[in-house]
């Protein structure tokens, strides 16, 4: 238990987690991007509109072509990130958690579907991204501040 009421500088506190959190995001929203680069057919660098993609929205942007597809990327991944910085607490926290869920199973579904790995892939992906959850989530012991 903290002395006195908790801080932004506390790491115990809901602001301090968030801001730990939000790169297991970052990570779990570049894996998810690189998946999706990477699982493309060979035809799609030299003709976007063969573009294998989910997501109506994405599938249109990369349709366009890789170039557009990385700024867009880039300025989608940090728009998230300022968002989940920014917004009130609990709000910044459903963000998060949003985001880091829907593009875990994106990332999933790559690995299952495009890549053929099998359900245990997704299993080991998602046990991955749990232990940086909890690692980000918990303070190591020496980050706590100590009881009176």
């Amino acid at each position: 238990m903290t002395s006195g009421p908790m801080t932004r500088d506390d790491p115990l506190s809901p602001v301090g987690m968030i801001r730990r959190l939000r790169w297991v995001m970052l990570l779990v929203i570049l894996a998810d991007i690189l998946l999706t680069l990477s699982g493309q057919p060979r035809s799609y660098w030299t003709d976007p509109s063969t573009v294998r993609e989910s997501n109506a929205l994405f599938h249109y942007i990369m349709s366009k072509g890789y170039g557009v597809s990385l700024a867009v990327d880039v300025f989608y991944v940090g728009g998230c990130f300022l968002l989940v910085s920014k917004l009130p607490c609990r709000l910044g926290a459903v963000l998060l958690f949003s985001l880091v869920f829907g593009h875990f199973f994106g990332g999933a579904s790559w690995l299952l579907f495009r890549y053929q790995l099998g359900v245990q892939s997704v299993v080991y992906y998602g046990i991955a991204v749990s232990i940086l959850i909890v690692l980000a989530a918990v303070p190591p012991r020496r980050a706590r501040k100590p009881a009176d």
